[in-house]
């Protein structure tokens, strides 16, 4: 556990708000991804629960490891970049997870 490990991470995360980004795009501007609000709204929030799961693994593994980290003297800017972008994937999970739920209770 390391900046590598911070690299590998960050990275997954990024990818992981990029995946948010454009299920939240697509339904903004074509207002469904697959034709039927049930669907997209399944897809919403499975999509919410998984990018949600990521920062809140990391910030466990932070928890448990961090000793690890403080120990490698890794500065204090990647850490902030690291914690940064956890928060923006949980805040995008929670997103996408109210826009699934609000798309599967819509679906008459």
């Amino acid at each position: 556990m390391g900046i590598n490990w911070l690299k590998q991470k960050s990275r997954f995360l990024t990818w992981l708000l990029l995946l948010a980004g454009g299920y939240s795009s697509v339904l903004y501007i074509h207002f469904s991804l697959t034709g039927t609000h049930l669907l997209d709204g399944v897809i919403g929030v499975i999509l919410g629960i998984y990018v949600c799961a990521h920062p809140a693994a990391n910030v466990l593994d932070f928890i448990l490891y961090g000793k690890a980290l403080l120990l490698e003297k890794i500065t204090i800017r990647p850490m902030i970049i690291w914690w940064l972008l956890n928060s923006m994937a949980m805040f995008m999970g929670l997103l996408v997870f109210v826009l699934g739920l609000l798309r599967y209770s819509d679906f008459n």
